[in-house]
């Protein structure tokens, strides 16, 4: 959700501005480069962060009203402690950063929204794939693992989701993360 959350506003930011031939009027401005790239970047990344923290609190919901609806559940509910929700927060900021970067630079390439669109539908496997896969063979977070993206932060959570806080996990997807970005 949170890569198709990104991929959207970073065309239409990019792109579809220049499409549009608002990109051009928009450096008239008496604004830096940077600051034009930052903002766009700042945007897409808040519509991702958006997107996770409600789709993190939907699941929230969802447990509760599991643990109150289902009888298989009263012996051992599902619960998320409140340092577990605090780190999927963290680390839904950062692959919000990581992902909303990586839209923005290659949508920012096209020079039309659906050439942009069509050069996105790709990442949008390649984010989602390598998670799907760990899930479904097993696969368990270690070190070597914590440092290739995609994959980083669908162990990360994963093990966060089942109350697993492995801190130099974390370090090393945020400090591979830096350095992707």
């Amino acid at each position: 959700a949170i890569t198709v959350s990104a991929t959207y506003p970073a065309t239409d930011t990019t792109a579809g501005e220049k499409e549009r031939g608002t990109l051009e009027t928009l450096l008239t401005f008496p604004i830096k480069s940077r600051d034009i790239i930052v903002g766009k970047l700042l945007g897409v990344t808040i519509s991702s962060i958006i997107t996770g923290v409600l789709s993190l609190v939907l699941a929230l919901i969802s447990f509760e009203v599991a643990n109150n609806q289902f009888t298989i559940y009263e012996t051992s509910p599902i619960t998320i402690s409140g340092l577990s929700i605090i780190m999927s927060v963290i680390v839904i900021i950062a692959y919000s950063i990581f992902i909303s970067g990586l839209c923005i630079a290659i949508a920012s390439m096209c020079k039309t929204f659906k050439e942009a669109q069509s050069a996105l539908t790709p990442l949008t496997f390649v984010a989602f794939f390598p998670g799907m896969i760990a899930f479904m063979v097993g696969i368990k977070s270690t070190a070597i693992l914590s440092i290739i993206p995609f994959l980083n932060f669908s162990l990360v959570f994963n093990d966060i989701s089942n109350g697993i806080i492995n801190y130099m996990d974390i370090l090393l997807m945020f400090v591979s993360t830096i350095v992707y970005i």
